[in-house]
């Protein structure tokens, strides 16, 4: 379940959704998220935009 809607702005620690247990095993690497950073329409490396932040695991509520 998603909560964003593309080109709406996130903050830090902002919820942006949800997999359920059943989504997380129909894949063999299990949940993960696709990340995409695009300016002017064009995509980009979005380590800048992480830079000093660790990526967590998918964690359940």
């Amino acid at each position: 379940e998603v909560s964003v809607v593309e080109g709406q702005q996130v903050q830090k620690g902002e919820k942006i959704g949800v997999v359920s247990t059943t989504a997380s095993y129909e894949f063999s690497d299990g949940a993960h998220l696709h990340l995409e950073v695009t300016e002017n329409g064009n995509s980009v490396d979005p380590t800048p935009y992480v830079k000093g932040e660790i990526f967590r695991e998918v964690t359940e509520e």
